[in-house]
């Protein structure tokens, strides 16, 4: 537990910044579509995500998902992006801790996977990646299906 904690301001939390690209949240509001996207960790390795009409909505409802499992106060707010883009989790092994790393407002999900690597080669010590899950722009849930280990990240 304590070495998860010493970890957690490594976890990797980047945020696309490529609006120009994105969607404009005018054209998403007409259409009625998830705004924001927000994640909230607890220390005991729950990890919750929410979309939501705006990051508070968000933040809101991650929390409360969150702190069902893990308990009043545990949970923190580990990344939020708005408009959404396409958004994904990863699971990075770094020796035996797992840590989570999140990036959102990735204009493709193309953009989104390269993201995701390069956070990954990032990682000082990645045993792993897996890409667990995926966003859409239209809040669509995807199972993630791309993984990379030490040889393949440096490829």
């Amino acid at each position: 537990m304590t070495e998860l904690l010493r970890a957690l301001p490594a976890i990797t939390c980047v945020m696309l910044g490529l609006a120009l690209q994105a969607t404009p949240a005018s054209a998403q509001r007409a259409r009625n579509l998830p705004q924001a996207f927000a994640l909230v960790q607890a220390p005991e390795a729950v990890v919750e995500v929410c979309l939501s009409a705006s990051v508070q909505a968000a933040l809101d409802c991650a929390r409360k998902r969150c702190q069902r499992k893990a308990g009043q106060g545990s949970c923190f707010a580990v990344t939020t992006c708005e408009p959404v883009g396409w958004a994904g989790l990863m699971d990075v092994q770094i020796r035996e801790v797992h840590l989570t790393s999140a990036i959102c407002g990735a204009p493709s999900r193309e953009a989104l996977i390269a993201a995701l690597k390069a956070s990954c080669e990032g990682q000082a010590g990645a045993k792993q990646c897996d890409v667990t899950h995926l966003w859409s722009p239209d809040g669509k849930h995807y199972a993630g299906d791309t993984k990379w280990t030490p040889g393949e990240i440096n490829k």
